[in-house]
């Protein structure tokens, strides 16, 4: 009697509706819920209008949530829609595919009851939310580090002793299971389009996966080893499975053929399976149906293709106006003014570049030039700079993450073009390990913008961009070309803005680049249109883009032009020449004597000053956006090279670690933060000897 007293009273305090909790947007309980989440992991989140009871299986399919301020954005302003969220952690599955499957699974981010009786709670809730009239949905974030919480077979086991309770939701009980989110509307017929409320918020309170169950009454380490009796789905579809269980059955038994392979093909697009592999799993089926193999059957199985291309036609997500980090119908948050506080006092930066004066970030850089003249020779040489922070036409290159998408050349030319320029700079494959990813595209569909009815939108290719973009952390996005990725008339000022804003936005927030290619009419290639805009959709592109290089034959040269600089002074002319894969500078093997002892020079007094700095114990961040970077730090000094500007302070670090002069060291700071910092190597402190610089005392890392 006493234990259930004591079962009730917590069960009571736990569970007493508290109508003063401050409201909450669903991105604020998102954030808690889901916590500070890697790179490489997100959450996931959905909503929609119709009744759940009779939604189409397509309003399920949700979207990737990483709390990025447009994402926010969406999910807090559905306040009239049916809000979900998963419970669990996700990350790209061994497919490279963002998706809500169990492949996906990282970890329980918070275990959830639906339709809780109050008094049976036996444990202190993150949250109660009311989901209907009386009806109340509880849940307790579970601690991150819990290695419980990341073992998908314990969770599924969890969730099928869930499943099993009466009053709990059956459906898509499994580990990345649906459930409501703080804000939204139920639009069942039952509920009458009741709006969730908090009754409870208490957003620090976090148990273990064993904790958590006990406070629903289930015990874990009971549920460890057994196997589970239940097929549990991974997504939530509602009737989904038995649905294309019912149709795979007719197809088996040859039964309403027509229909029934329509149908199916509906519902698995619908799903979010791609055309090729439903295309695939309906020959399957009729392969092995028991249907006669006379000209019906063989009708409907030649039918296939068609009847997919028309599931996707009907029940693909709509392309049009897709955002770029959601995936849903693009709205735009209310707009703000731009915070003015704390300009004029000279502390706001400048806007960097990846590669100095030609390619800004944050924005869209056109290379145009003729077919022929090079430019995807250059893109790639530009690629290969950029993945080692090697200067690239004297011009300074930050070190970046490079993805190229080629439409143009195939794998073999890229290889090829590779080797040869891998070979030229002294560089093997693992200098690209991990820095350059490239994707042949032109055997693909590549289009990324395309014409429609309704005017021009973006493509699901797009959102596959943008999911690579961000699996691969990529910093530059090359793409080759934009006839093979822009769909649309391309003299259309309104519809080529819209595709560069597009753009933009794969890598704004990562304070990347995009690099687009473009054609030129030959005229402007062979030089007898210097300066002008004759490429195609001139006028329309110029304007969008906020940087411009062009291409042009001169002379037996290729002189490479900056075109338009919104962010700084137009860089020089730059002539090449092309000896095979390889685009040098005209006159580059002149030797200089002079300039190699000039470079010297700045490189020991860059190192000396380096060296007075780590004597003193001061940290030099190898993040150039921390203040303690090395242009702000050394630059101060009397002795540092005036000759070394901001943007060529990057070339200076970049060759003094490929020299192995310097290299990157990890220290921990007083609240144990782990820092990354720069260290002179003995190398580095021989060479310094060398050159005159006083003998030092052996550094504390030697």
């Amino acid at each position: 009697m006493a234990a259930q007293a004591k079962k009730q009273q917590e069960g009571c305090r736990a569970m007493q509706v508290i109508d003063s909790v401050k409201a909450i947007s669903n991105s604020e309980f998102l954030r808690t819920v889901y916590g500070e989440l890697p790179i490489g992991q997100h959450g996931w989140v959905c909503n929609f209008r119709e009744s759940p009871e009779s939604a189409p299986p397509s309003v399920w399919m949700g979207r990737a949530y990483k709390g990025r301020t447009n994402q926010a954005g969406l999910i807090d302003r559905a306040v009239d829609d049916n809000t979900y969220f998963s419970t669990a952690v996700l990350r790209a599955t061994d497919d490279d595919e963002i998706c809500r499957r169990k492949d996906a699974f990282v970890r329980l981010a918070a275990l959830v009851v639906d339709d809780v009786q109050l008094g049976d709670l036996m444990g202190d809730p993150t949250w109660v939310l009311e989901t209907s009239p009386g009806k109340h949905q509880v849940g307790i974030k579970i601690n991150a580090d819990d290695p419980d919480a990341g073992d998908r077979d314990l969770v599924d086991r969890v969730m099928e002793q869930l499943g099993g309770r009466a009053g709990n939701d059956q459906a898509g009980n499994a580990c990345v299971r649906y459930v409501r989110l703080a804000v939204g509307t139920n639009t069942k017929p039952a509920a009458a389009g009741f709006k969730h409320r908090v009754a409870r918020w208490k957003p620090g309170h976090e148990l273990s996966l064993d904790e958590a169950c006990k406070a629903f009454g289930i015990e874990l380490d009971a549920l460890r080893g057994q196997r589970l009796t239940t097929d549990q789905t991974t997504t939530h579809r509602g009737n989904q499975e038995a649905r294309l269980r019912s149709l795979a059955a007719n197809i088996l038994r040859g039964d309403d053929l027509h229909d029934s392979v329509a149908q199916m093909a509906a519902s698995l697009v619908a799903s979010g399976t791609n055309g090729g592999t439903t295309t695939n799993i309906l020959r399957g089926l009729m392969d092995v149906s028991q249907a006669p193999r006379d000209e019906r059957y063989q009708s409907r199985f030649n039918d296939i293709p068609r009847a997919v291309a028309t599931a996707q036609e009907k029940f693909s997500p709509k392309a049009p106006a897709i955002d770029p980090d959601t995936g849903e119908v693009l709205e735009h948050p209310p707009l703000q003014p731009v915070s003015l506080r704390g300009v004029g006092q000279g502390q706001e930066p400048a806007t960097e570049h990846k590669i100095e004066a030609w390619v800004p970030e944050r924005v869209v850089t056109l290379l145009s030039a003729h077919g022929g003249t090079g430019k995807s020779l250059l893109a790639l040489s530009m690629a290969v700079a950029l993945t080692t922070g090697q200067p690239f036409a004297e011009l300074a290159c930050k070190r970046s993450r490079v993805l190229l998408l080629s439409c143009e050349d195939d794998d073999l030319v890229l290889r090829h073009r590779l080797d040869q320029l891998l070979q030229d700079a002294g560089l093997t494959d693992e200098d690209l390990d991990g820095q350059l990813v490239v994707y042949d595209m032109t055997d693909r569909d590549s289009v990324l913008y395309a014409s429609g009815r309704e005017g021009g939108h973006l493509t699901p290719q797009y959102e596959w961009l943008r999911q690579r973009i961000e699996h691969h952390r990529a910093d530059v996005v090359i793409v080759d070309n934009a006839s093979d990725v822009y769909a649309d008339n391309e003299n259309d000022r309104g519809r080529v803005r819209q595709f560069v804003r597009a753009l933009t936005r794969l890598v704004r927030d990562r304070n990347g680049a995009v690099l687009l290619l473009a054609h030129v009419d030959k005229s402007t290639a062979r030089g007898s249109a210097a300066g002008s805009e004759s490429y195609s959709g001139s006028t329309a592109w110029h304007n969008s883009v906020r940087s411009r290089l062009s291409m042009a034959e001169e002379d037996g040269h290729i002189v490479v032009r900056h075109e338009k600089a919104n962010y700084g002074p137009r860089a020089a002319d730059v002539r090449l020449v092309r000896s095979g894969a390889i685009l040098r500078l005209v006159g580059e093997h002149a030797i200089d004597p002079a300039a190699g002892m000039r470079r010297d020079m700045e490189l020991a007094a860059v190192l000396k000053l380096m060296l007075d700095f780590e004597q003193r114990g001061e940290r030099i961040s190898t993040a150039p956006n921390q203040p303690n970077n090395p242009y702000r730090l050394l630059s101060s000094e009397k002795q540092f090279p005036r000759s070394i500007t901001k943007s060529g302070m990057n070339s200076v670090m970049r060759e003094l670690e490929r020299r192995r002069f310097i290299t990157k060291r990890e220290d921990r700071t007083a609240n144990r933060k782990v820092v990354e910092r720069w260290a002179l190597t003995s190398e580095g402190l021989h060479w310094l000897e060398s050159k005159g610089a006083p003998s030092a005392p052996r550094l504390r890392h030697a």
